[in-house]
């Protein structure tokens, strides 16, 4: 089987701050260097990692060190996770613009899928129909590009690249 290890542990997961006032620039980001943390995933073993969108939007203009890392550690770039803040109709089409947005970032870098979360916490808790708004926003997402070849499902998958495996030892 073949295990990957996510990013977030270097540094923490932070917000952008551009999501402040703009919310298709609100992506989560790793605090620490992702170049580190694939080292340090690589060097013990793991062969993938998840990044987070905002990192790799971060790097967007300048990709070749963190592609440079990944060929030199062997460690694939599976996923790339993005949260999305589906519980606020009012902002959805920015949500979708920015999830857009993620899945260019996810292409540009290799990932073969993109994690969506679908949701944010609201003060006063869920209202009645949350639930099922968010459902139903992540299904229009998750069915409004089929000329991209991303195929429907909670995980959406980019390309059918990565899969887990048996290695010789069966481990």
């Amino acid at each position: 089987m073949r295990i990957a290890h996510h990013t977030i542990t270097w540094g923490g997961v932070v917000g952008d701050p551009t999501g402040v006032t703009s919310i298709k620039d609100l992506y989560y980001r790793s605090h620490g260097s992702i170049i580190e943390a694939v080292r340090d995933i690589g060097a013990v073993g793991y062969e993938g990692t998840e990044v987070f969108d905002g990192n790799l939007a971060a790097i967007a203009d300048d990709p070749q060190p963190f592609l440079d890392t990944l060929a030199a550690t062997g460690v694939e770039l599976v996923s790339v996770y993005s949260g999305a803040n589906f519980v606020y109709a009012d902002v959805l089409p920015d949500e979708m613009a920015r999830l857009r947005r993620a899945c260019e970032l996810a292409r540009q870098f290799g990932a073969s899928r993109l994690v969506v979360g679908g949701g944010a916490r609201r003060a006063m808790g869920t209202p009645e129909g949350t639930t099922v708004g968010s459902a139903r926003h992540l299904t229009r997402w998750s069915t409004s590009r089929p000329s991209t070849g991303w195929k429907p499902a909670t995980t959406l998958t980019c390309r059918p690249s990565w899969s887990p495996r048996t290695s010789s030892t069966g481990s």
